[in-house]
């Protein structure tokens, strides 16, 4: 049910109290990710500021959405 988006409250009238489920899917984690970015050329540079993981990435124009996601894949 969880994985095809069916809405497990139509069939369990307590499923409304789970926050999360964790699984390889996905994180339970609901800090924020923070990372320093910087850019040059198409290089950008991500680094996690609560872990200390970075990674280089080469992209010309990344969108603010597309740094943050980079930055929570390598913050968790």
């Amino acid at each position: 049910m969880l994985l095809r988006g069916v809405d497990a409250n139509d069939s369990c009238s307590w499923c409304h109290y789970l926050s999360c489920v964790p699984t390889s899917k996905w994180s339970c984690k609901t800090e924020p990710a923070y990372c320093l970015s910087s850019q040059v050329g198409s290089q950008l540079n991500v680094t996690c500021s609560s872990n200390g993981k970075s990674g280089v990435y080469m992209l010309s124009n990344p969108s603010t959405t597309q740094i943050q996601g980079l930055c929570t894949a390598l913050c968790s």
